[in-house]
């Protein structure tokens, strides 16, 4: 993701990110916290875009994000305030966060996982039913946009 910034571009936090970037530090105890929790979970490596296909083309499921809702670092913060790029935070890769689904009913327990993993969860949005697998990007620019989960993201081939 680091590389994919404009030259000229100057990091706040540059050594905390490359360290991010090289040494993630995967979440296998909250993954392990979300076992019977979460209908489904996947990391963000490939980026939000690209890795929630994977949930809701398995699921026959689509997904209505609010972008708003997302958490950024500072320095993306920072970048995304002088570009037109919005859809950066979604495109981009090497996050290593997970993305999970877990059911209405089942909320109220994220609150004893963050507890136990001391870590925020943020809700993002909602799975709702869909005849195909589509994301529907709320809060961005005052518009809502469904957007093609095969042309955006990282693709390894």
């Amino acid at each position: 993701m680091l590389n994919t910034l404009p030259k000229g571009f100057v990091l706040k936090n540059e050594a905390s990110c490359i360290l991010e970037l090289n040494q993630p530090k995967p979440r296998v105890e909250l993954g392990l916290a979300l076992q019977g929790v979460a209908n489904s979970m996947i990391d963000l490596s490939d980026g939000l875009l690209a890795d929630i296909q994977h949930i809701l083309t398995s699921s026959k499921v689509s997904a209505e994000i609010n972008y708003n809702q997302i958490p950024l670092n500072a320095d993306l913060k920072h970048y995304l305030s002088s570009t037109k790029d919005k859809l950066f935070p979604i495109i981009c890769g090497d996050d290593y966060e997970l993305c999970f689904t877990l059911p209405a009913s089942k909320r109220k327990l994220l609150v004893a996982v963050e507890e136990f993993c001391q870590i925020k969860l943020t809700c993002i949005g909602r799975i709702v039913a869909g005849e195909k697998a589509e994301m529907k990007l709320t809060g961005l620019d005052n518009a809502d946009s469904k957007l093609s989960l095969e042309s955006l993201g990282f693709k390894h081939f």
